[in-house]
């Protein structure tokens, strides 16, 4: 259960959110105190740093990911302040120990990095991956002029999407839809096999006879292999799963077993009729003695075995006899050899598996897989000979149908053993994976000679190179792992520090901090994953979550330390509608200034979706920052501070004229933004008394050079200096919030407190720059900066990654 709500989870909510907390404030009836009291203090030095923390740790993730060394060292060097921050905070309250213990569990948020790295390296093995099917589709489309190198490459990129699906469904302990997806891609391999079969005997007619690999008889052959071979690896993975104890993964296998048991019956029906195919599926389910053999061996009963296997002996010549008795064209004899020798393959396997000699476990596997397409062809040889009406008068055993099955009975090898291999990488079974590699390299061997007998030897070679670019398959593999362990060591992380935490204050609990920790660990991977997948509104959207979370998680520590020490916070609650009201317009106008530049760089780069999830999101701002005027002043104030505000709309006609180079329009823009700040000072001025409308100027007038600063910076590709006086300028919103909280405080007496809320800030630029302390803690304004640096840092590289893309 998560304890803390999502109250962030997109742009556009969170500054709903925050201008309903604004609202709320501005409306409040009940007197409270005004002074900044150490409860409020502690509260916002708390969401400053934290919410620092959160995006400066996502921008530093995609700036690694990116490769952008400089910015990557710049973010290093603002999230060790950060850390150093935290670490006087809780030293001051808890003691030097316990900062130095906070310290170290909190450096553990190196393994975010090493998720990076990770997911970086799985990246580019997808990417490796996708230029090997581009290179594989050209290389066979170049050799036959009858294949497309279209469908070549949906059918390649249907099976690499189908391959690490699995995997990863594997290795999150879905073993059902791993078993599923492994199935889907041996049957896409039935497929492909048809295809490459078809172009082949249709570019070499004369070697093939001029007959289709695709006729009545060579289908039915086909579909028998198919549904033997998977029977036949099914049914042993399933008894070895059943040993190990692996129920999971033997409840997907027999799943999968009843479909492959189901798929027979029906095509036995269509053949011999439903009574026939009833008493098939009354047979076939037999099968179940080899389960009944292995719970035997596990539980060391060896007279229980052997009952099992003389089971599987009368099972055998009841159905060779039903085999032999609805088909004079098969002989009883041939049939009872092969499936004795199925039920021999199987059973050694699983006695080898059973002895840990998985090498020898697999060579039996995949002798009893070619078996059953030998037994296929004897099937379907038969039926055929029993019905040639019903197949066209065709035959199997044809040069083109023995091309089809052979390629076939290959490529549905490869896709098994491909998936198995990379399930026993993953495992750190290095045996079987072992094991695997020989029967995977055997394949290949196979899938080259084929190659080579109809294009030649020089054909040949450049095949086996391209298909042993599925080592990259194995290189993500690894990199998944490497994943996967840096988010288990980030849970163990977590549970450390909640734990930590828990103990060192007993307002706080354990599971509550635990759970507000995975949502961190969770939202900062999801934006990450979002990041690397081109889905900037997503990585957005969970990046302002995490964001939000952050205030929800400080907002509970002091809480609890103010509760554990009330004798240090003067009794007083972290929790004041003066302190709400500063933390709700620092946040709303922070978020204006970066939706605000956000939207006009999106504008610029032509990043038609990014300008769309800004202006929407700048639109609620807007109206949050409405209704906040609205609760204090009346509905009239409201509607002219939305006109007003709406004059923001020029900051898009300058970007607009910059992009098509329109100089006088631009300088039009300018100064209708100077009359827009005239205006908009006058308007707050007359509203409050305690603001000075000289001092409001100066503040809108920095803020629109900031704002245009940043952009013609962008527009330069000088991202460092735009970041910088976008920096600025959040930082100017976060001041100026401040600002306007003192004078509507001194206004409205009866809603605040009788006494000055908050000190009033510097009112010129050059104090509410860097160095600047805040008027509500008294503590440097840089954490506050920096939680402006890590959210516009992280859009802009979101911007500019998009761009160069």
């Amino acid at each position: 259960m998560r304890y803390l709500t999502k109250i962030l989870s997109t742009t556009a909510l969170s500054v709903a959110t925050i201008g309903a907390s604004a609202s709320m404030a501005f409306a409040a009836s009940p007197s409270s105190s005004m002074t900044a009291t150490p409860g409020v203090s502690l509260r916002l030095t708390l969401d400053q740093l934290l919410g620092e923390h959160a995006l400066v740790l996502e921008e530093r993730m995609q700036a690694l990911y990116s490769g952008n060394t400089a910015q990557y060292n710049a973010l290093t060097s603002i999230m060790n302040q950060d850390t150093q921050q935290l670490t006087q905070a809780v030293s001051s309250i808890y003691g030097s120990a316990a900062g130095t213990k906070f310290a170290s569990l909190w450096n553990q948020h190196m393994y975010f990095f090493n998720y990076v790295n990770a997911v970086k390296g799985e990246n580019a093995a997808q990417a490796a991956l996708t230029q090997y099917k581009n290179q594989f589709s050209q290389f066979l489309a170049g050799a036959n002029p009858n294949l497309s190198e279209s469908t070549l490459s949906t059918v390649l990129q249907e099976h690499i999407n189908q391959i690490t699906t699995a995997l990863n469904d594997y290795a999150q302990g879905q073993d059902s839809a791993a078993t599923q997806e492994l199935v889907q891609d041996y049957n896409l391999m039935y497929t492909a096999g048809g295809y490459l079969a078809g172009g082949i005997a249709k570019q070499f007619p004369a070697k093939f006879d001029n007959q289709s690999p695709s006729t009545p008889a060579v289908n039915l052959q086909v579909a028998l292999d198919q549904l033997l071979g998977e029977h036949a690896m099914i049914l042993e993975l399933a008894m070895q799963a059943l040993y190990s104890g692996n129920q999971g993964l033997y409840h997907a296998y027999m799943m999968q077993m009843n479909a492959n048991t189901q798929a027979l019956t029906q095509a036995i029906a269509s053949i011999y009729g439903t009574a026939a195919g009833q008493q098939f599926e009354h047979l076939w389910e037999q099968h179940q003695y080899f389960f009944t053999y292995v719970n035997d061996v596990k539980d060391g009963n060896t007279p229980g075995a052997r009952a099992a296997q003389a089971a599987l002996t009368q099972y055998k010549n009841q159905f060779s006899q039903f085999l032999a008795g609805a088909n004079p064209n098969l002989s009883e004899s041939t049939l009872s050899t092969v499936l004795q020798e199925h039920i021999n393959q199987i059973t050694t396997a699983f006695q080898d598996y059973v002895a840990g000699n998985d090498a020898a476990a697999t060579q039996e596997l995949m002798q009893d897989y070619n078996l059953m397409y030998t037994a296929g062809g004897y099937l379907a040889q038969g039926i055929v000979a029993q019905f040639p009406s019903k197949f066209d008068h065709t035959a199997t055993n044809t040069a083109a149908g023995n091309l089809r099955v052979d390629l076939d009975q290959l490529l549905g090898e490869h896709a098994l053993i491909l998936e198995l291999r990379m399930q026993a990488l993953y495992s750190g079974n290095t045996n079987l994976y072992n094991a695997y590699t020989a029967v995977m390299n055997q394949n290949t061997q196979s899938l080259t000679a084929a190659i080579t007998s109809i294009y030649g030897q020089s054909a040949g070679q450049k095949f086996e190179s391209l298909w042993n670019e599925h080592m990259y398959f194995f290189s993500y593999v690894t990199d998944l792992v490497d994943a996967n362990s840096a988010q288990a060591t980030l849970t163990h992380y977590k549970d450390a520090f909640a734990a930590f935490l828990a103990s060192a204050d007993p307002h706080l609990s354990d599971s509550v901090l635990s759970s507000v920790l995975q949502e961190h660990i969770d939202q900062i991977t999801a934006a990450f994953n979002d990041f690397t997948q081109g889905n900037q509104a997503g990585a957005v959207q969970e990046l302002t979550a995490d964001y939000g979370l952050m205030y929800q998680a400080a907002d509970y520590l002091a809480s609890g330390i103010e509760a554990q020490f009330p004798e240090k916070f003067a009794s007083t609650s972290p929790n004041t509608a003066a302190g709400s009201l500063v933390s709700s317009l620092d946040q709303l106008l922070g978020m204006h200034a970066f939706l605000l530049e956000m939207r006009m760089q999106a504008l610029y780069a032509n990043n038609t979706a990014a300008e769309q999830a800004f202006t929407a999101a700048m639109n609620q701002n807007t109206t949050s920052l409405t209704q906040a005027i609205g609760s204090i002043y009346g509905p009239k104030a409201a509607s002219e501070f939305e006109t007003l505000w709406n004059h923001h709309m020029l900051f898009f006609t300058y970007a607009e004229d910059i992009k098509d180079g329109n100089a006088s329009g631009a300088q039009a823009a300018q100064m209708a933004l100077t009359q827009y700040k005239n205006q908009f000072s006058q308007f707050l001025a007359a509203a409050d008394p305690h603001l000075s409308e000289s001092t409001l100027s100066t503040v809108l007038q920095e803020h629109i050079n900031q704002i245009t600063t940043a952009f013609l910076d962008d527009t330069k590709g000088e991202a460092a200096a735009s970041d910088a006086s976008l920096w600025q300028d959040y930082n100017l919103m976060y001041t100026a919030g401040q600002y306007l909280a003192s004078g509507i405080v001194a206004q409205f007496p009866n809603k605040f407190g009788s006494t000055p809320a908050v000190t009033r800030p510097a009112t010129t630029p050059t104090a509410m720059m860097k160095g600047a302390t805040s008027p509500v803690t008294g503590l440097p304004l840089l954490p506050i900066m920096g939680i402006g640096v890590g959210l516009m840092g992280a859009a802009g590289l979101l911007l500019r990654t998009r761009r160069q893309s």
